[in-house]
């Protein structure tokens, strides 16, 4: 019921806040109002999407960015990868890694 009411309050505010812009600026000051309202609508769809993001990703097990497996109990290995990027690897994954970058590193000189 606190949210009903919270929610008729800031239409309400909103209303008035377009009613005074009409009112003392014409369509331009209904324009930015609109604009305006639409910028703070968004940005609380993005805080909201951000937030689920960023929950659910906590959520997921490690995975292995060679194999895609989850790491459980045996940890894992922070290595670069191939194009530079920070992963995290199975031990023998990334040994595998390293032997492909060392083959990579004989075959161009």
């Amino acid at each position: 019921m606190k949210r009903a009411i919270e929610r008729y309050f800031y239409v309400t505010l909103d209303a008035v806040g377009a009613f005074i812009a009409y009112h003392f600026f014409g369509w331009v000051g209904f324009g930015c109002w609109a604009l305006f309202t639409l910028l703070f609508i968004l940005n609380q769809i993005h805080e909201a999407m951000t937030t689920t993001m960023t929950t659910l990703l906590s959520r997921l097990p490690d995975r292995c960015a060679m194999c895609h497996r989850e790491i459980v109990d045996e940890g894992g290995t922070v290595a670069k990868g191939l194009e530079g990027e920070t992963r995290i690897y199975h031990e023998e994954c990334s040994n595998k890694l390293e032997s492909i970058r060392q083959q990579v590193l004989t075959s161009t000189q």
